[in-house]
């Protein structure tokens, strides 16, 4: 593994929740940043590398251009749909509050189009990439308004989308950000953070159209963010802070099923923050980005077959 803090050429004071994608040789970091998390004038930002060499970070679009006042934006989350890349992030005072934008770009970051906000109902994938499951594109997204619950919007056009939820929350609470996973025949296992001190968990044997109930597994969590990719139907991914109470320290496990986890490799063990880990995969190499001491984007390259030898403990989930 090597890992490296994005520079940041003395733009902004504070900056949290990245997203990355690598496309080739070109890798994108965006992420949110300005003076404080919620600041009317926190934007999204993007970090280019490319060419052996980091671009200085580059302002995508703030409150003021998505609603003409100035208001916070929030985590952005990079999408890669074919020959097309998208960008989702929220705009408001507060996560109770935000509305749910987009932007696409046809070549893969040079540039981007204007700013549109999603239907009204629709907040967008509100951490982790979207998955494509057939010929529909499934974004695991939470209301954060009151209960903080997981639901899951569905769109075949980018145009039209469909919101469901899961059956129940099962008495779990504070559930939000949920990561997809793709099991394989149209199975899908979502993956999210809560208040409870455990990650929990919802399962779709159809696509995403419908899901079960929400429920808890043995994986800790600290109310921190996660994210889990899979790089095929038996390889997936996650990226967690391994505590019940802090976010520190910030590990990758690894699974063939989605049901028990291998903790492989401990990516920042220090005190302080280690937090909203972001994950891609370029077919060769798992790019990790994450956010550190809310003062810096630190991006993490990891070769995948590395990950996949046994070693270390494992986690079972119900």
């Amino acid at each position: 593994m090597t890992q490296e803090d994005i520079p940041s050429f003395g733009q902004n004071a504070s900056c949290h929740a990245a997203t990355v994608c690598v496309h080739e040789s070109r890798v994108l970091v965006a992420y949110f940043a300005g003076p404080y998390e919620g600041h009317r004038r926190t934007a999204i930002w993007i970090s280019v590398y490319e060419a052996g060499v980091w671009k200085a970070p580059r302002k995508l679009a703030d409150g003021k251009v998505c609603t003409g006042m100035e208001r916070a934006c929030w985590n952005p989350v990079l999408f890669r749909c074919k020959d097309l890349l998208k960008l989702y992030f929220k705009v408001g005072t507060s996560p109770q509050s935000w509305r749910g934008y987009e932007m696409e770009s046809l070549d893969w970051g040079h540039t981007w189009s204007h700013p549109a906000p999603l239907p009204a109902g629709i907040v967008g994938p509100t951490k982790n990439p979207p998955v494509i499951c057939g010929d529909q594109i499934v974004s695991g997204s939470s209301d954060e308004r009151s209960d903080c619950t997981v639901h899951f919007e569905l769109t075949t056009t980018g145009r039209h989308w469909k919101r469901v939820a899961p059956a129940s929350h099962l008495g779990v609470e504070g559930c939000i950000q949920p990561a997809i996973l793709d099991l394989g025949k149209k199975h899908l296992l979502a993956l999210a953070r809560s208040s409870m001190g455990f990650i929990v968990q919802t399962h779709s044997i159809d696509g995403g159209c419908t899901w079960d109930s929400v429920g808890p597994t043995k994986l800790p969590n600290p109310d921190s963010a996660i994210c889990a990719i899979s790089l095929a139907h038996d390889r997936h991914v996650l990226a967690y802070n391994r505590s019940t109470t802090s976010r520190t320290p910030l590990v990758v496990a690894t699974s063939s099923d989605g049901l028990t986890w291998r903790d492989t490799l401990t990516v920042a063990n220090d005190s302080g923050e280690f937090s909203y880990p972001a994950l891609d995969f370029d077919g060769r190499d798992i790019w990790l980005a994450y956010t550190v001491n809310r003062t810096a984007i630190r991006l993490a390259k990891i070769a995948a077959d590395d990950l996949f030898t046994p070693r270390h403990q494992e986690v079972h989930l119900p």
